[in-house]
């Protein structure tokens, strides 16, 4: 897994950076593997960000609504009422994004409410993180999960 992650209980909130490239299925190990750190508490939010890495191919709307279906997204049960901010460069990130949040919404199957943003000013203030926070990956946890 190409990605590493800060737990800020403070702010109430789990840092997530991908770098490289990102395995269709890694978010899901995530999220089985955050529900069993010690920092971890329900209600807790995801500050998600893929720029700079590489996105599946897989990654399009029938991809993440077929996910969902089969249940390999169990996020919602585990995170309980949240908020996902995904950070995506623009173009195909924001578009593969968009799909990504969209295929949630058109089902609800879970208590996450998903946005996309390319902007960190627009994530923070959605998701209650002082504007004047910052966001440091230096000392940050390597997932396990894969």
């Amino acid at each position: 897994m190409s990605a590493s992650y800060i737990i800020e209980p403070g702010i109430n909130t789990v840092f997530i950076k991908h770098t490289e490239k990102i395995d269709p299925l890694e978010f899901s190990a995530f999220f089985q593997e955050l529900v069993t750190l010690p920092d971890f508490k329900l209600g807790i939010n995801v500050w998600r960000d893929t720029r700079g890495a590489k996105i599946p191919k897989e990654w399009n709307y029938e991809f993440f609504r077929d996910q969902i279906e089969i249940n390999k997204y169990p996020a919602g049960k585990e995170l309980g009422f949240a908020k996902l901010a995904w950070m995506v460069e623009a173009g195909h990130q924001y578009s593969v994004g968009h799909q990504g949040v969209l295929s949630n919404h058109t089902k609800k199957r879970d208590r996450i409410e998903r946005r996309i943003f390319r902007e960190d000013h627009d994530a923070k203030e959605w998701l209650g993180i002082p504007t004047d926070y910052e966001i440091s990956f230096s000392g940050a946890a390597k997932f396990h999960s894969m």
